[in-house]
């Protein structure tokens, strides 16, 4: 696997997320991170046109140390335009969020 360097996708592409987020609160029982994490699509008039959220604990080997997040979001449905990917991550059990983004263009 090769990472992207750049923005630009076409639609009929498939646009790979791959990060890191680390010191999550640990749930005493499951041992396990509790929040989620939301990825919104916004177009160039803010407008969310894409949404999609998951929960920590259901990440594969997340832990409270690093939750490691593998995503893949289909373009077919966005026309073409320039767009930002905002991510909301949730520490439900710290009541903390962050969220990174970054802009990319979707092509014909």
């Amino acid at each position: 696997m090769r990472p992207r360097v750049g923005d630009s996708f076409q639609r009929a592409e498939t646009m790979g997320i791959y990060t890191e987020f680390y010191n999550f609160g640990m749930d005493e029982k499951t041992k396990k991170p509790d929040g989620t994490i939301t990825y919104d699509v916004v177009d160039s008039n803010n407008k969310t046109v894409m949404t999609q959220t998951e929960t920590l604990s259901a990440i594969p080997n997340a832990s409270a140390f690093l939750v490691t997040v593998e995503k893949k979001l289909p373009l077919s449905s966005l026309t073409p335009g320039k767009y930002t990917l905002k991510l909301t991550v949730t520490d439900k059990l710290k009541n903390k969020s962050l969220t990174p983004s970054a802009q990319f263009t979707v092509v014909s």
